[in-house]
């Protein structure tokens, strides 16, 4: 893990699947001729390893929640350590109360500790449970709903240690009878921000709004810099790109994909931007968001015109190379129109995006579809059919560091059909470099007979073991 792709891969933009061409419709560029969907058996997605000698295999998915409703999931990483988080509700009437949960690996995802609940949320469905992994602990946010004689809403965040499993208490950032939800944590240097929704549900016109609070002693204390900014729609993700904090969401028309960059005040936006150049007769919806951490940013979203009466469409993509100042153009990452939700990652050159999709029967039978770009998303492999549509699949979201990818999405199952959450893991490797040493040696021998014979430790891509990339 300690060479970047970059090192090793040095082929051109269009030595890869040229997935686009143009297309009638102004302002989009759809993927006419895909490569066929893979399914789960095939493990490989073909690539030239005259130039670039590694292979990209899709892990076994794991259950990680209880048997109860679960959904929202999300997932982050700090080396080793990952995090996912998800809201659950306590019995599937909706006489039942939320939770909020989370579930750690230690060792790149081969192993789960128990789910451990972190708060009752109340009737609430907190939205997200957003985790930020620094150093030794983690900090989580949320929503949650309190009693009283009227409905009341607090904004708060926790930390929990890794050494020792300590909560502490959550701090109360803000309280309010409006609706406050969809929380998110971005950390840059010493400073960790906090961004949520402020649903104004009183207003003249009922409004969603932006606020933000900041700490710059590691959670200790928070600056609530904005409770109240600027009009957005959600759901919208922040990310952090060329000293510049953006926001990217939906428009609070809720009908285009829109960002604002954060003022060096710390309080104002700039003008919010439209990405999406929406057709008229349709609603570009569910807008996902990533960045590098350096000057990229990557947006994509569905188009929903409700020609066909479902609520679904094309997943649209775009980047910015300059941290939200200009865009690029806007591509068709899938081949059929319907699509919902949809992640992406990205670091200095890859980028992946996931979304759900039931193009084959139509809701519920919804299929988890994987496509990945070496060339900071100028072009696109072919689609890896992640979950098949026989365990139907929504919500995805995903989480990358130097060469392993993180997947993690809701899916359903009979009898009762409950949502549960589910793990996967992918990565790059060449085929019996069980140790990820980046070469073939006795090493790797050694390290699989420890494994298989000894006790020691597996390896993260099982997979790899096949020498002849068969697995």
């Amino acid at each position: 893990l300690s060479r970047g792709l970059g090192d090793v891969y040095k082929r051109q933009a269009n030595d890869l699947a040229e997935p686009v061409s143009p297309d009638s419709l102004s302002g989009r560029v759809y993927n006419s001729n895909p490569t066929p969907s893979r399914t789960p058996s095939v493990p490989f997605v073909d690539t030239d390893t005259t130039t670039y000698p590694k292979k990209f295999w899709m892990g076994h998915k794991q259950l990680l929640s209880h048997p109860v409703k679960s959904v929202n999931a999300r997932i982050t990483a700090q080396d080793s350590i990952l995090c996912v988080t998800y809201s659950s509700r306590e019995a599937v009437t909706k006489a039942g109360t939320w939770w909020v949960y989370r579930v750690l690996s230690f060792d790149y995802g081969l192993t789960w500790t128990e789910p451990r609940a972190i708060e009752n949320t109340g009737e609430f469905n907190a939205g997200y449970l957003f985790a930020l992994i620094d150093g030794d602990s983690v900090s989580y946010s949320y929503s949650r709903q309190v009693g009283g004689i009227e409905t009341t809403y607090q904004q708060v965040v926790a930390k929990e240690s890794l050494k020792d499993a300590a909560l502490t208490t959550p701090v109360v950032l803000q309280q309010s009878t409006a609706n406050l939800h969809h929380s998110q944590l971005v950390g840059y240097q010493d400073t960790t921000w906090l961004f949520y929704v402020f649903s104004d549900l009183f207003g003249n016109p009922p409004m969603n709004h932006l606020a933000s609070c900041r700490s710059t002693d590691n959670g200790q204390t928070w600056d609530t810099l904005n409770f109240y900014g600027p009009a957005i729609g959600w759901p919208m993700g922040f990310q952090r790109a060329s000293e510049h904090s953006s926001w990217i969401g939906a428009a609070d028309d809720q009908v285009e994909v829109a960002t604002r960059l954060l003022n060096p005040d710390g309080i104002s936006w700039t003008d919010r931007v439209l990405i999406s150049e929406t057709p008229v007769d349709a609603a570009s919806q569910l807008p996902g968001a990533c960045g590098n951490g350096a000057s990229d940013l990557h947006a994509g979203w569905f188009d929903f015109d409700g020609s066909e009466g479902g609520w679904y469409g094309y997943i649209f993509y775009t980047h910015s190379y300059d941290g939200g100042e200009s865009w690029g153009p806007i591509w068709s990452l899938s081949p059929t129109d319907d699509c919902e939700h949809s992640a992406f990652w990205a670091d200095s050159q890859r980028v992946y995006a996931v979304w759900n999709d039931c193009r084959e029967n139509g809701s519920p039978d919804f299929a988890l579809y994987l496509r990945y770009s070496h060339d900071r998303g100028m072009s696109w492999s072919p689609e890896i059919e992640v979950v098949d549509k026989i365990d139907p699949a929504r919500e995805p979201d995903l989480y990358g560091q130097d060469e392993l990818v993180y997947l993690v999405w809701n899916e359903q199952h009979p009898p009762d059909w409950i949502w549960g959450i589910y793990f996967q893991v992918g990565g790059w490797y060449i085929p019996g470099d069980v140790n990820r040493s980046e070469d073939l040696t006795v090493s790797d021998l050694t390290f699989l007979v420890s494994y298989l014979f000894r006790g020691g430790a597996a390896p993260v891509l099982l997979g790899a073991a096949e020498m002849n990339g068969s697995a």
